[in-house]
């Protein structure tokens, strides 16, 4: 039986582009947004992915977003496939951002992955491992 690959740490920096973004609605002071934005990331994970979220800005100004990330061609340990990952984010009234990310899925080179971590605001690093 093959065995899982030893955990590693991906880390490094990001930047994202709005591509779209489509009003839902309000309820309680709350404004409800869908948005679309291009990841590309360098370091640890390289490539462009696609986020997908749905964001929540609260009335004070706080945000609350969660959402899927799909990278059909990127780059985890030196090897290059397609991943899906799930994250949530929140942007404080002072505009400090935390997030949490789950890779869900891997194909290709990526066949396997597993893993999760944090980012802020620019950075990120990830736990992950590629399981058989």
């Amino acid at each position: 039986m093959p065995t899982p690959s030893p955990s590693a740490v991906a880390s490094g920096t990001f930047t994202f582009v709005l591509t779209s973004s489509s009003h839902i609605g309000t309820a309680g002071g709350d404004s409800f947004d869908l948005q679309v934005s291009s990841i590309t990331s360098v370091g640890g994970v390289t490539g462009v992915a696609t986020d997908t979220q749905t964001v929540v800005t609260r009335a004070d100004g706080s945000i609350n977003a969660d959402g899927t990330e799909v990278c059909s061609s990127c780059t985890i340990g030196g090897r290059t496939g397609s991943y899906i990952a799930a994250y949530s984010f929140t942007v404080s009234v002072a505009g400090v951002v935390a997030g949490h990310l789950t890779f869900t899925s891997g194909s290709g080179g990526l066949a396997g992955l597993q893993g999760e971590g944090t980012f802020a605001a620019g950075t990120y690093s990830y736990n992950y491992r590629f399981a058989p």
